[in-house]
């Protein structure tokens, strides 16, 4: 077996947030014989380990998986929204109410990539689109993206405590933004 230093760099995903930095880096820390971790301002961790030469003990694919939204909203506890107001703050108003009712509270909206949130607010709200950028806020709460989420829906994430992790969300409301 080849013994050497060895430097493998990995791109964290910006949806997965500081859970996937986490994530990461102990897993890194279990390969053993870790000298260096480095993490820019990009997302990029590049590390230095000293060892036999091998395949990496874990794909990062699969490690961001578990953070990623998507994943959060499907091992939580679904509840599909029927939109039955024009007016799409009372949308996400009633969102925001039902989790109150279930005795969670919001912690992030999660939507598709490409979303289609801004053009939907300003189709059925009196708010111009054009104030409505940027988007990664919304009510107060953050808004994530996640390329595996459908760019027509918007789900609300709710958990324990206002304030929480996204990966304390226990409770999940979804809508259909309908143009």
């Amino acid at each position: 077996m080849d013994r050497g230093q060895f430097v493998e760099t990995v791109d964290v995903p910006r949806n997965t947030g500081v859970d996937g930095f986490v994530t990461l880096v102990r897993s890194i820390l279990k390969i053993g014989g870790v000298q260096d971790i480095h993490i820019n301002a990009t997302g990029r961790v590049t590390y230095k380990y000293v060892a036999e030469r091998r395949e990496p003990t874990f794909n990062p694919e699969q490690l961001f998986d578990q953070v990623s939204p998507a994943y959060i909203v499907r091992n939580s506890e679904l509840r599909e929204v029927g939109v039955t107001s024009t007016h799409a703050f009372e949308t996400l108003f009633l969102m925001m109410r039902y989790a109150r009712l279930d005795n969670v509270e919001p912690i992030a909206w999660v939507t598709g990539a490409n979303t289609m949130l801004a053009k939907w607010l300003a189709k059925w709200s009196d708010v111009p689109e054009a104030y409505l950028y940027p988007n990664d806020m919304l009510l107060g709460l953050q808004v994530l993206k996640d390329r595996v989420m459908p760019d027509e829906s918007l789900t609300l994430c709710a958990g324990a405590s206002r304030g929480a992790d996204l990966l304390d969300t226990t409770k999940s409301y979804k809508i259909a933004m309908v143009m």
